[in-house]
């Protein structure tokens, strides 16, 4: 994993899968900032401070695939990761350009993390492709 100061937002409301996804960034000196939904974040233009978002898929009143779709038309080019407890039941051609890849929670925070690390290198000139395997 290497970082180059990396920012990322993470919103979960599994406080205890987040500390231990901000403990885990700390080590390799990525910066996270962790809310437990979209209600604490406030001004949704905040996004735009960050490289990543990590989003749960199961968050209160949005998906984290909506809010992927309504971010696609509000930020552009954010890449995003998405966490999910199964990944495979997601088709690869309902995901929103913005969404770089699922992981499963169940993967571990390395994986979430290098998704997340992974999702800073993608361009959004060529098609979006996931993580996932097939």
């Amino acid at each position: 994993m290497s970082s180059n100061e990396l920012k990322l937002i993470l919103v979960d409301p599994d406080a205890k899968f987040a500390e231990s996804v901000v403990a885990e960034a700390a080590r390799h000196d990525i910066h996270v900032d962790h809310y437990k939904n979209m209600m604490e974040i406030g001004y949704l233009g905040r996004f735009k401070d960050y490289d990543v978002a990590i989003l749960n898929e199961t968050l209160e009143k949005m998906t984290g695939l909506e809010i992927a779709e309504y971010f696609d038309k509000l930020l552009g080019n954010m890449p995003m990761v998405l966490l999910h407890g199964n990944p495979s039941s997601i088709l690869r051609d309902q995901w929103p350009r913005s969404v770089v890849s699922f992981v499963a929670k169940g993967d571990g925070v390395s994986k979430v993390l290098d998704a997340a690390i992974g999702a800073t290198r993608h361009s959004f000139a060529e098609p979006v492709v996931g993580e996932q395997e097939a």
